[in-house]
């Protein structure tokens, strides 16, 4: 294997690493009452793999063109953004295990549906709040780069559909995505090491790679680039995922298709394509964990 210094995209979680990803212990950091990503806007994330970006290469969404696009917040005072997800039925909201795994135990914690431009606040937007007994992280997932980085979130009070807030299907079990996809996120769409965040949800295409061909562009293995995975972006660079787009879901024909989970600092680079949890391999999970809640509502509740 090369001998570089890789960069892990880890819910904006940043460390050295040489050769092979490394298993960060801490993602996020709270500054000035909100969660940011470690070493954020450092020289050193040079030389670091971390996860939460926004789309490089990427253009403005409209208002309503994604209404299953959800944010992630947290602050001790006013929440800020950190994490994308995905509603997939008015009362589950899916996204990267990282992403729950980094919600601190105090504070204030909620998601918001209907949410185009971050500094603008009006009566569509659906804000419901995290109690974290009522988040789900895959079981295999060991908190790191690799795979099964996927979670849940459930709210009693359900998000009101309309045309800014609507779920997004799953795919069928085992399906494998090929072609374009598309990804949303308010990540990063800086091409440097120095992030630029953007206020309003950007929308960026991007080619399926095959999993062989990700896996030599990075030099990584099986065990890192795994079989549930999806990698997408272009192989000559300029458009990708980058830091708080975690979470995030790479769509196709209105199925989620991929969870963005880790990439590359500074983003959209030649050879580096993004990795993203393939949701086909989850889907039997997901539905598991939600018909084992509603049958536990069903019987004794829930202080959901």
């Amino acid at each position: 294997m090369r001998n570089i210094f890789t960069i892990i995209l880890f819910l904006c979680g940043i460390i050295s690493i040489q050769a092979t990803p490394s298993r960060p212990s801490k993602f996020f950091e709270v500054q000035n009452g909100v969660l940011v990503p470690v070493g954020n806007g450092s020289p050193k994330a040079a030389s670091n793999l971390k996860s939460n970006s926004r789309i490089v290469g990427g253009e403005n969404a409209d208002p309503g063109s994604a209404p299953w696009m959800a944010s992630l917040q947290w602050g001790t005072v006013r929440p800020a953004h950190f994490c994308g997800g995905a509603i997939i039925n008015p009362n589950w909201v899916l996204t990267a295990g990282h992403c729950i795994q980094s919600f601190p135990n105090y504070g204030i914690r909620t998601v918001v549906a209907g949410l185009n431009d971050l500094n603008e606040f009006s009566s569509a937007q659906q804000i419901r709040h995290v109690t974290l007994s009522n988040t789900w992280v895959h079981e295999d997932y060991d908190g790191s780069v690799g795979p099964h980085d996927i979670g849940l979130l459930v709210f009693q009070t359900p998000f009101t559909f309309n045309t800014l807030v609507s779920a997004i299907a799953l795919p069928q079990s085992e399906q494998i995505p090929t072609g374009i996809a598309v990804l949303h996120g308010w990540g990063s769409v800086s091409y440097s090491f120095f992030p630029d965040y953007p206020s309003v949800l950007q929308s960026g295409s991007m080619p399926i790679i095959p999993l062989q061909t990700c896996r030599i562009s990075w030099d990584y293995d099986a065990d890192t680039i795994h079989d549930s995975h999806i990698c997408a972006g272009s192989l000559d660079g300029g458009v990708g995922a980058c830091s708080l787009d975690s979470g995030g879901s790479l769509t196709q024909n209105g199925v989620a298709v991929g969870i963005f989970s880790w990439g590359w600092v500074p983003c959209g680079q030649p050879m580096r394509p993004a990795i993203f949890v393939r949701v086909s391999a989850y889907t039997s999970w997901i539905e598991d964990i939600i018909d084992d809640y509603v049958a536990q509502m069903s019987i004794g509740g829930t202080d959901a």
